[in-house]
């Protein structure tokens, strides 16, 4: 095995030092080392032949590294001349000059650190995060993962621009620095329970990937930042929350009006009262829904209960009547308010308002009657006061 063939092996170049050599041997000794594929026979022996290969290229770069020691190779060229020179005392130079140098040195690191360094959510540090691949490719060689878990990790990587090679289910060298990346991208604690929380957040972030396709791109950016921190749908450290904990479908809607910032779509015609979407084949009771005449229309959707699903969708105009009939059961209503309508996607734009009804509605049949019922919206002024902090991440 060649020096090339070696520093291949080990995957390093070939003038690094001999602590970088053993460095690179340990960490894929920890990648590749047979015990772990005890119930795998086929990866066993793939481990173990790749070991081999380890323990040879580190002998051999070691051997080499002795000899070059040992038996130093000169310069080809004109044969050295030994002529006698009179000593000439040195100039001290001015320590100034060393300063200088030394604080540029410092700023250097400081800068390159801070570009390498990857961003927090904005405006946020958290504690205890992934920063390293030593330990955390420790962590993911010897998780005791089924080939379905590694290969919905990897679909979800995948998905969000990581290389891990194909989704085959196993936990190679590839997938394990795919893993280590978005951990470090996105800020992911590292506990007890690593394993887990970066099972369960890349089929997260993997989600809002979906919607979104440049969200890896723009989750660290200093832009996203920038607008977390002067928005005015809510407060920064609501979005910061809901950024580190929050569902996808929150994240989403958040994602929404950082591009309604960024872009600044045109209004569009405000639609007639009625019926934007309905998710029931047939109503029986009766539900009417009033507006007042102030200027502000209103986005009403009816939640079923207990499991909050949405099954109508509603606009209607400022002091207008709704009448309809909805399947018997315990609703919830919500509403958003607003002058202009950008469309479904931004309702109001970033002056939306948002409320809901705080007592359930229930329609049944009993004695040969339905119940029905008659709601009036309106909003009160100190809601309309209180517009910063009210933003509907679930709405």
């Amino acid at each position: 095995m060649n020096l090339k063939q070696c520093c291949e092996t080990l995957e390093i170049h070939e003038n690094a030092s001999q602590e970088e050599i053993r460095q690179a041997y340990r960490d894929l000794v920890t990648i590749w080392h047979p015990d772990q594929y005890q119930k795998n026979s086929r990866l066993q022996e793939k481990a173990t032949e790749k070991l081999k290969a380890l323990n040879t290229a580190l002998d051999t770069l070691m051997a080499l590294r002795q000899a070059n020691r040992t038996n130093p190779v000169r310069h080809q060229g004109a044969p050295e001349k030994r002529t006698r020179q009179a000593a000439v005392p040195k100039k001290r130079k001015r320590s100034f000059s060393l300063w200088i140098l030394l604080l540029a040195s410092v700023a250097f690191t400081a800068l390159a650190l801070y570009l390498r360094w990857p961003f927090p959510l904005p405006g946020q540090a958290r504690q205890g995060t992934v920063t390293d691949s030593g330990s955390s490719a420790h962590t993911l060689a010897r998780a005791r993962l089924d080939p379905e878990q590694v290969g919905g990790l990897q679909q979800a990587l995948t998905r969000m621009g990581y290389d891990c090679g194909p989704a085959d289910g196993t936990m190679g060298p590839k997938t394990i620095r795919a893993a280590q990346q978005f951990a470090i991208d996105f800020q992911l604690v590292r506990n007890g329970n690593f394993v887990e929380s970066l099972l369960a957040e890349s089929s997260r972030q993997a989600s809002i990937t979906q919607v979104h396709a440049d969200w890896p791109a723009n989750v660290n950016s200093k832009d996203f930042g920038h607008w977390i921190d002067h928005q005015n749908i809510t407060s920064p450290d609501t979005c910061r929350e809901v950024l580190s904990s929050g569902s996808a479908a929150q994240v989403i809607n958040l994602i929404y009006f950082y591009i309604f910032d960024r872009e600044k779509p045109a209004s569009i015609k405000l639609p007639e009262t009625g019926i934007v979407e309905k998710r029931f084949y047939r109503g029986m009771a009766p539900l009417t829904i009033k507006t007042r005449n102030e200027s502000r229309h209103f986005f009403v959707k009816l939640l079923a209960l207990p499991e909050q699903k949405e099954v109508l969708a509603t606009f209607i105009r400022s002091g207008d009547m709704l009448k309809l009939s909805v399947p018997l059961g315990v609703y919830a209503v919500k509403y958003a308010v607003g002058a202009t309508w950008y469309g479904t996607q931004w309702l109001f734009g970033s002056e939306t308002v948002y409320s809901r009804i705080e007592k359930d509605i229930e329609f049944t049949f009993a004695d040969n009657e339905i119940t029905g019922y008659s709601i009036e919206l309106y909003i009160e002024p100190t809601l309309l006061s209180k517009k910063a902090g009210d933003y509907a991440f679930d709405f």
